[in-house]
């Protein structure tokens, strides 16, 4: 019990921008309701104020033999284009819909080192791994927050800046399916708060196991487990800074826990546009 309430005076003391000692990482307390409250209210002004934009796009995509060896890298350089869907989930689902539409002008693309011309743009598999904006959205709206239980676990390091790791656990176990996919999990993660902003920083999604079944069998194909981990950064756009996704990573492992690929996007040269605007891309990729 008294060290329950050191942690709350610790948390008091950083929402008020005090530098404290780091809690015991072993250990963990329920999160400041004041403290979720000022994250959430940084979550809602990012969510008032995003835009649909362009950016610059670099991907690599590693794929591991049953060794854990490389066996292939792609490199895909491209013009990323996202459009906010108006309508917001409003129940919170663990493996869920984007809340972006994503469009690609793929302007280069290399196999192994060497020029590679493909007609799709490559995805992990057909279920969408959701997008830096559906993650932070959901897990702190304030009308999702009874799905969830938050605990502070420690504070670090992180990018230069000192941050509070919060985690994050859903109370019940989600169960759904999309066309061939379903799905039995408890959203599972972390997130990276900055101590003296209170802003988003960094979030990670534990592993989700994901089975692809053949409708209306039932049976069983394949099952895979993705994390995925978002980290971000002040961007200059629509005329201010805004917390925006720079880096998204996915992990993919085999059922045995091999990790098979690793999929690493990184986002720059950000800009707006209005959604009225069409654009339009080709289907095929261009060296």
């Amino acid at each position: 019990m008294k060290h329950n309430l050191i942690c709350l005076a610790t948390q008091i003391l950083l929402i008020s921008g005090i530098y404290v000692i780091p809690v015991n990482a072993q250990d963990s307390v329920i999160l400041n309701p004041n403290i979720l409250q000022a994250i959430q209210k940084n979550v809602d002004f990012l969510e008032e104020q995003i835009t649909n934009f362009l950016s610059h796009e670099e991907t690599t995509i590693e794929e591991f033999d049953n060794k854990g060896r490389i066996k292939k890298t792609t490199k895909i350089i491209s013009e990323y284009r996202a459009v906010l869907e108006t309508a917001k989930p409003k129940q919170f689902y663990s493996v869920q819909s984007n809340l972006l539409n994503e469009e690609r002008n793929v302007l280069s693309a290399k196999e192994n080192g060497k020029d590679k011309k493909i007609k799709n743009y490559p995805e992990p598999f057909p279920l969408k791994t959701g997008d830096g904006y559906t993650d932070l959205f959901v897990v702190f709206s304030k009308e999702n927050e009874k799905y969830f239980d938050y605990k502070v676990k420690g504070i670090e390091k992180n990018k230069e800046r000192n941050a509070f790791i919060i985690e994050i656990q859903q109370k019940e176990n989600d169960i759904g399916k999309i066309e061939n996919w379903s799905w039995n999990v408890r959203y599972e993660g972390y997130v990276w708060v900055d101590i003296d902003t209170l802003e988003v920083i960094q979030l990670k999604r534990n592993m989700i196991a994901v089975e692809y079944k053949i409708i209306p069998e039932y049976i069983v194909v394949k099952r895979e487990y993705f994390s995925t981990r978002y980290e971000y950064d002040k961007v200059w756009i629509k005329s201010q800074f805004l917390m925006l996704p720079v880096i998204k990573t996915i992990e993919l492992f085999q059922e045995n826990g091999q990790l098979s690929a690793v999929y690493k996007y990184n986002y720059s040269d950000f800009k707006s546009f209005d959604s009225s605007i069409n654009i339009f891309y080709g289907d095929e990729l261009h060296e």
